[in-house]
């Protein structure tokens, strides 16, 4: 599975499938890798289904982002999936933005 991005400038956005789970962490870790950026958005609108090792995946990557001087902010307005940052409190390790545009500006 590949994730759709878009690359602003000195920031990668990585667009979530609707299924964030398991089995596709594999497949969000070598994306990002591959982009090699140290900034990323991962904007999770359209993801529906957020398993407990896709949340262990976004604190991971945001330490391997950390490493390299950057780190991984979350772009969601899904009262669901923003509940769960929250429930979780990866939402006070991990900025959450509303929108995509703030979250991208907010690298400058």
């Amino acid at each position: 599975m590949n994730f759709s991005h878009e690359i602003f400038g000195d920031v990668a956005v990585v667009h979530a499938p609707d299924e964030l789970t398991e089995a596709q962490v594999p497949a969000l870790m070598d994306t990002c890798d591959r982009l090699g950026f140290a900034q990323v958005v991962l904007e999770l609108d359209s993801t529906e289904v957020m398993d407990s090792a896709a949340l262990t995946a976004l604190l991971d990557l945001d330490d391997a982002l950390a490493a390299k001087g950057g780190a991984l902010k979350l772009a969601t307005s899904n009262p669901i999936n923003r509940q769960i940052l929250r429930l979780t409190r990866i939402d006070q390790r991990i900025l959450v933005f509303d929108s995509l545009v703030d979250a991208v500006k907010s690298f400058r």
